[in-house]
């Protein structure tokens, strides 16, 4: 007999049952194939709808022109400081610079002043009895402009002695900077024979590279004693407060306290702090105390103005006005202030 040869099954290794072919119960297609229930089941025919979102894209496209806005923004701002960081490095003050160009000007002002002073002294410097005026045109001659002479400044025809006394310097006026040509004002006494004098003059000068020339004739001004306009007069109620002229009782009392004030203000005594917060004179001594006004302010508090009279020595004696604001207390007055009103 034959033996039958084993054959391998691998459905007989699967834990799962051997299917025995089920009858296919789905739909044939015009094709040939056909579809099972559960495969169609599985197809899934519901439609995606993409509708717009319209709020979302506004909003985006405005962050995003932000964006962009700032980013320009922030640009100019830095190259806008980056320029004017450049400017100011090309225009920084060297302080060292500076202070050595205003002290060479100080010096340079100081040095004119001088120098016009020594000018003006030589101008009213002069003595008739010279045989001639040789010596007085060569002091002067160094200090002329070119084309201007000694007889043209005016000072050469007197009959008598002219000298000078004092020299002071009053301003300085620029006329043209860049040519260096200023106006030097003094104000200048001498005498002229046994006669005192007192004139301001102005002298045009020129003083470039430091070298003083007269440019022009000096002029004389304030030579006529001035008339003043203001015709105020004197008044010991000028600076009086407003309030309430105090008389009878109450005067008394107050200007019994004033000398008591006074005797312990002159020679500063300990005691002074109970009744005042002034501080006092040094061992001087009271003569007397004159209140002349006393006024009742709308504080409640007085107001007096007097003088007063002390000495160090008795062969010298000082008068001294005085103000006081006086607040009255529960049984006396204190001085508030002294000389503020």
């Amino acid at each position: 007999m034959s033996e039958k040869k084993s054959k391998f099954n691998p459905q007989a290794m699967s834990s799962q049952p051997i299917s025995m072919g089920k009858k296919e119960t789905g739909i044939k297609g015009k094709k040939g194939f056909s579809l099972s229930k559960k495969e169609m089941k599985e197809v899934n025919t519901r439609a995606i709808r993409f509708a717009p979102r319209t709020a979302q894209n506004v909003y985006s496209i405005l962050f995003m022109c932000l964006f962009v806005a700032m980013s320009v923004a922030i640009l100019l701002v830095f190259a806008r400081v980056d320029t004017l960081a450049r400017i100011a490095d090309s225009k920084a003050i060297n302080k060292e610079e500076l202070v050595s160009e205003i002290q060479t000007s100080l010096s340079d002002n100081s040095q004119l002043q001088f120098e016009g002073s020594q000018l003006v002294e030589k101008l009213f410097t002069y003595e008739k009895d010279k045989d001639d005026d040789q010596a007085w045109n060569n002091q002067l001659a160094p200090y002329l402009a070119s084309g201007l002479s000694v007889d043209q400044l005016g000072f050469s025809t007197t009959k008598q002695d002219r000298k000078t006394k004092e020299v002071q310097f009053i301003k300085l006026q620029t006329v043209n900077e860049k040519r260096k040509q200023y106006r030097l004002y003094y104000n200048v006494a001498f005498t002229e024979g046994e006669h005192w004098k007192k004139v301001e003059l102005i002298l045009p000068i020129s003083y470039a590279k430091k070298d003083l020339k007269i440019i022009d004739r000096p002029q004389f001004v304030n030579v006529d004693k001035s008339n003043s306009d203001n015709h105020v007069a004197y008044s010991d109620r000028t600076f009086l407060p407003k309030g309430e002229e105090v008389n009878g009782a109450k005067q008394t009392e107050i200007e019994e306290f004033t000398k008591r004030f006074f005797e312990l203000y002159v020679v500063n005594d300990e005691k002074l702090g109970l009744i005042s917060k002034v501080q006092g004179l040094d061992q001087a001594k009271l003569k007397s105390v004159e209140p002349s006004i006393i006024i009742k302010e709308a504080n409640g508090n007085y107001f007096v103005k007097g003088t007063y009279n002390f000495y160090y020595e008795e062969e010298s004696i000082f008068t001294s006005g005085f103000t006081l604001e006086i607040r009255p207390t529960k049984d006396s007055y204190f001085v508030e202030k002294m000389n503020e009103k």
